[in-house]
């Protein structure tokens, strides 16, 4: 029996196997935050889609069309593909800090969030840090660069003081670009003063 493990965009597993049934059929899963995409199952007889958790679809020869969309238990998924799914590539995570006008330090409620950023990087086996400021757009263009930057600093020096090794982070500013919320020029936005830190 084959097997085969694959993605799609909005769709956390795309599951394609030899089996009973259909000797070729695909499985959705939702994403890891629950969401369901769809996926469409197409070959020279016909076409079908699948757009909830757990329903498959599939097809024994090219001159048969897919059958009609059928449910798959968590337990056949997990009997059938939890090696694969056990080393599924891992999503990296995200962390957004925010900042006071002119302010290096994240405020204190993203400080909040440095515990759960140290606990994310000890539970990849080689993580791979990316440290990103940015700034809104109140002040010229080069100021905002050298804030954006500091911010970024600030977050580095946060967490190789609490024993990260600064050789597994890399750190870069945006300045006023790639705004999360846009806005016109010397529009203060409190959601653009931030830094990102993505652990991967």
């Amino acid at each position: 029996m084959k097997r085969r493990l694959s993605k799609l965009p909005l769709i956390s597993a795309l599951l394609l196997l030899s089996a009973c049934g259909p000797s070729n059929y695909v499985v959705l899963l939702a994403d890891d935050d629950g969401k369901i995409g769809a996926v469409t199952v197409k070959n020279a007889a016909g076409s079908q889609v699948i757009n909830h958790a757990l329903s498959g679809t599939g097809f024994d020869s090219i001159d048969r069309p897919p059958s009609a969309p059928f449910s798959v238990t968590e337990t056949e998924v997990k009997e059938e593909f939890g090696r694969a799914l056990a080393v599924e590539p891992r999503k990296p995570k995200t962390f957004l800090l925010y900042f006071g006008t002119d302010e290096m330090s994240p405020n204190d409620e993203s400080m909040k969030l440095i515990p759960s950023i140290l606990e994310t990087i000890k539970d990849w086996t080689v993580p791979n840090i990316a440290i990103v400021g940015h700034a809104d757009k109140v002040g010229a263009p080069e100021y905002n660069d050298i804030v954006a930057r500091q911010r970024a600093t600030s977050v580095h020096d946060l967490i190789t003081n609490k024993g990260v090794a600064a050789s597994i982070i890399e750190v870069s500013s945006h300045g006023a670009n790639n705004p999360l919320i846009p806005t016109p020029p010397n529009t203060p936005e409190p959601r653009n003063r931030r830094v990102e830190v993505t652990v991967r």
